[in-house]
């Protein structure tokens, strides 16, 4: 059986792998992806054309929220800001460059992207 087919509660599924398909990201990315649906926005989102920007803009905030939970000085942790996380977008923008197109297809299906296909 192909993983990406099998319900998640079939004794056969595997999850899926890499921080891109981790639960905390997949969440996000299915949550701000939700309000492209219906919209006007073109090109359509798709693994041709992946959300590159809305990624690295989670994974940032997901380290920025992992450095402060960590952090035992949490009063003294910059706020999430332009100025402080503009370079780790970046950074992360960068190297989402270098994702192939399958492997945004496996991304956007597991936020359940409804254009992950093409």
């Amino acid at each position: 059986m192909d993983h990406y087919t099998v319900p998640q509660d079939h004794l056969d599924y595997i999850p899926p792998e890499g921080i891109l398909q981790s639960k905390i990201i997949t969440s996000a990315l299915q949550k701000n992806l939700n309000f492209t649906q219906g919209s006007a926005l073109k090109p359509q989102i798709s693994a041709t054309r992946p959300p590159k920007g809305l990624l690295g803009l989670i994974l940032a905030s997901v380290e920025h929220v992992f450095k402060v939970y960590l952090s035992s000085e949490k009063g003294k942790i910059k706020k999430f800001s332009d100025d402080e996380c503009s370079s780790i977008i970046e950074d992360y923008w960068s190297k989402l460059a270098h994702v192939r197109e399958s492997q945004w297809k496996q991304v956007l299906a597991s936020a359940n992207h409804g254009n992950s296909n093409d």
